[in-house]
């Protein structure tokens, strides 16, 4: 007898939480859709006005490297600078390469 009486109020109290809520949500939906609000027409310009936010990727992206590495003595092209085929974009520091060839012609003098 007592868990029948238990179950009967916790059905009660269910559906009574459940009209509630369905009354509610009804009340909000009736109550949004008959609120209107008149003006006059009047003329003006259309602005169109886009503001976004995300990140851009290139098309496009190429590896650029040199065949020898050493200390860049002149730089001739910025970060995303356009340049063409065979254009010369940065000049090495020969002075070590310079070196070794003095180095190699001493060793070849000395044998």
């Amino acid at each position: 007898m007592f868990k029948n009486k238990w179950f009967w109020i916790v059905a009660a109290v269910v559906v009574v939480v459940g009209g509630i809520a369905w009354w509610r949500m009804h009340e909000a939906k009736v109550k949004g859709a008959w609120q209107f609000e008149t003006v006059r027409i009047d003329r003006g310009k259309i602005v169109a006005k886009v503001t976004a936010s995300g990140s851009l990727s290139a098309l496009v992206t190429v590896q650029v490297g040199s065949q020898v590495s050493g200390r860049i003595a002149a730089l001739y092209a910025d970060f995303n600078s356009k340049v063409k085929k065979g254009e010369l974009i940065a000049k090495i520091d020969p002075q070590l390469f310079q070196a070794s060839v003095a180095q190699a012609r001493a060793n070849y003098v000395a044998a």
